[in-house]
């Protein structure tokens, strides 16, 4: 995904980026919100906030692999597994991504995407090894 962040910088319009704002809005109001059924909202946002990146940098070599780490069932999982801090600082990670290709540097958006991904490493691990209790 950092390649793709990359390549996202390159090619972003101005209504992409909207695009990824708008998400972005979406989600830190899903999180500060917390109604019932926030988490599937921040899951659901989550997948459609990266799959836009990718569909901006046009990278379609990347779609199939993605897909699979970004399914919606996939995500809702890992999120279960996430203390309220990690889902906020998950989600704030995306405005770094956001500014690098909103203004068209390609640097920042890979290494914030590649930040945002090796930061959410250890959380995920857990509760895919069964490790971390899951909310109710």
């Amino acid at each position: 995904m950092g390649f793709a962040a990359r390549r996202a910088a390159s090619r972003a319009q101005q209504d992409d980026v909207a695009d990824l704002i708008r998400i972005q809005t979406e989600l830190e109001d899903a999180v500060a919100g917390g109604a019932s059924g926030w988490l599937d909202v921040v899951a659901d946002a989550n997948v459609r906030f990266h799959t836009r990146i990718l569909e901006i940098s046009q990278t379609p070599f990347l779609d199939g692999f993605v897909a699979t780490l970004h399914s919606a069932s996939f995500v809702r999982r890992a999120f279960r597994g996430y203390s309220a801090e990690d889902i906020r600082r998950t989600i704030g990670s995306h405005r770094d991504i956001i500014a690098g290709i909103q203004t068209a540097n390609a640097a920042l958006s890979e290494a914030a995407m590649q930040a945002h991904i090796l930061a959410a490493i250890p959380a995920a691990t857990q509760v895919f090894r069964g490790t971390s209790e899951l909310p109710d």
